[in-house]
């Protein structure tokens, strides 16, 4: 029973820090003639709304850039069937923040040993305007959620996709102004998935729980 709980206690140790060490990141660009269009059809002043949709000349939307093993890298991807549509508060001290609901289809036709594409889905949550209104973030604060991964391939890179994600480019106004109706932006973007590993505090508080079930059963079969 000892050992038992030495291992539960080694497990414990592994999932804290293997977690950080493997998290995986991927960073892509847009791809030449692609682009990210937010067109505003808001009405109501400080009540930003619009849509934003993803268009390209190649077939290609983005490319990535940088991974983590450098297997991914020159990789193209597509975003498809994208129905994005984003709906205010506006706040002028944060520079703007506004809702962002909707879905697209991702797709990687990724090149390593023979390939394999990956596809999933991708569900925006936010969007967001600093200060200055010079810059435009998607989802600042990693809320591109990325579900439903499937991949055939072999390239570590895309074994473990990241499950989260953030997307900029440059704005041509602060986020009132692209929710307001008739406001276009068309522009290049690029931006990082990234995966956001279980918090180290619940790995050890579920590693924890383990252990006091050995214990318990230990007690137990003593009596």
């Amino acid at each position: 029973m000892r050992k038992i709980l030495i291992l539960l206690m080694i497990m414990g140790l592994v999932l804290v820090f293997v977690p950080s060490a493997q998290a995986e990141v991927l960073d892509f660009s847009s791809y030449v003639g692609s682009l990210i269009n937010v067109n505003g059809t808001g009405t109501v002043p400080d009540q930003p709304t619009g849509t934003i949709t993803f268009s390209n000349t190649t077939g290609t939307d983005f490319w990535i850039t940088n991974s983590t093993f450098g297997l991914a890298q020159g990789d193209l991807c597509t975003l498809t069937n994208t129905n994005y549509t984003f709906q205010g508060p506006y706040s002028t001290e944060a520079g703007g923040t506004a809702t962002v609901t909707g879905t697209g289809d991702l797709t990687i036709y990724d090149n390593y040993l023979g390939g394999g594409n990956l596809t999933a889905t991708v569900l925006w949550e936010k969007i967001e305007t600093n200060a200055s209104g010079s810059y435009a973030y998607l989802n600042d604060k990693l809320l591109f959620n990325v579900t439903n991964v499937s991949y055939s391939g072999s390239n570590p890179d895309l074994l473990a996709f990241p499950n989260k994600a953030t997307l900029s480019w440059t704005a041509n106004g602060d986020l009132d102004t692209l929710g307001t109706n008739g406001h276009v932006d068309s522009v290049g973007y690029s931006g990082t998935f990234t995966t956001v590993p279980l918090p180290p505090d619940a790995v050890l508080f579920g590693t924890g729980l383990l252990g006091l079930v050995v214990l318990r059963r230990r007690k137990f079969f003593k009596t």
